[in-house]
């Protein structure tokens, strides 16, 4: 069991940390082109709420968080 919680905590991570990269990369991008803006925007939003979801389970399932979101975000950025 202790080997999924570890899974399930790294797939937050890993989640969060893509949010981040992707809302940097639509900013940076978004200067020349909207359509890839649009994109990288919407990627970050899915990853974000992908994150959220790993920690809602580690919630329900273990009765704490998988982590703290706006750490793991800003590693991405």
């Amino acid at each position: 069991m202790e080997d999924f919680k570890k899974q399930v905590r790294g797939s937050f991570r890993t989640e969060m940390v893509a949010a981040g990269l992707y809302a940097v990369l639509a900013e940076q991008y978004g200067k020349k082109n909207r359509d890839i803006y649009d994109k990288l925007k919407e990627a970050s939003e899915q990853e974000f709420m992908h994150g959220r979801m790993f920690n809602q389970f580690m919630r329900s399932r273990w009765g704490h968080s998988a982590g703290n979101e706006k750490i793991w975000i800003a590693l991405g950025r």
